[in-house]
């Protein structure tokens, strides 16, 4: 009953908020002989090796070499500088397995909620962290322990990841502030497009409507015409009559 002992701890002295039904059905499903199995399973991070300050950087807690386990369980601790690292947002990268993470102490726990769990190698959990502070840091780990199906304790290597926070050299601010330039200027050859657009409109707009009018005045000088010929045409015809 240790290691139940040990992930229930886990869930609730780090993660108050899971209900204790959770916690339940995940101690019921893996009630087995417990044991320990020899395994070349090893938790790891997948982050790139040159980070660069103020950028946010994506760091995925991943498992590897499970070896034909089935992972239903996992507990343990992720240590981060914090003089170098700040938390930003977590996310849980598997399904049925559930993951949990605590910014406050780095504590984090996983459940699966079916009997199968982690099958193969992949991210479990997703980290957004922000560099504060220029130099080299290590994320670490502490405590892990992974339990199989069999409520069998796996024997687990973890791999600390040594990173370096930079800052952009000159010749990369250049091209960035010359990529950036580029986009301004097309942005604002956009908005000189968009108006000579708008003002071609209008003017077309105008045009369109003098050509009405014109038409109207001619049609309007016809009819007068032809209105003017015909009491021309009448008055002459009286004439001839009076005679």
């Amino acid at each position: 009953m240790v290691i139940y002992g040990r992930i229930y701890t886990y869930l609730r002295g780090g993660f108050g908020m899971i209900s204790l039904n959770k916690c339940i059905l995940f101690l019921i499903g893996i009630f087995f002989s417990m044991g320990i199995v020899q395994a070349k399973t090893n938790v790891s991070y997948q982050v790139k090796d040159d980070i660069i300050l103020g950028d946010d950087v994506v760091v995925n807690i991943v498992i590897n070499d499970i070896a034909g386990e089935k992972i239903v369980g996992i507990g343990g601790q992720i240590d981060i500088d914090s003089e170098y690292l700040q938390y930003v947002s977590f996310a849980s990268l598997t399904r049925p397995f559930e993951m949990w993470f605590n910014e406050q102490n780095g504590k984090m726990a996983g459940i699966s909620f079916s009997h199968d769990g982690i099958i193969e190698d992949g991210a479990i959990l997703e980290l957004v962290l922000r560099p504060v502070k220029e130099g080299t840091t290590t994320l670490g780990f502490k405590n892990i322990e992974l339990i199989n199906n069999d409520a069998k304790k796996i024997d687990t290597q973890i791999v600390d990841k040594s990173i370096n926070i930079g800052i952009l050299k000159e010749d990369k601010i250049e091209t960035v502030e010359i990529i950036e330039e580029q986009e301004e200027v097309s942005e604002e050859i956009t908005k000189k497009e968009n108006v000579k657009d708008s003002i071609m409109e209008v003017k077309r707009k105008k045009a369109v409507k003098f050509f009405k009018n014109i038409k109207g005045l001619f049609k309007r000088d016809e009819e007068n015409i032809k209105i003017n010929n015909s009491n021309v045409i009448g008055s002459f015809i009286k004439k001839l009559f009076r005679r």
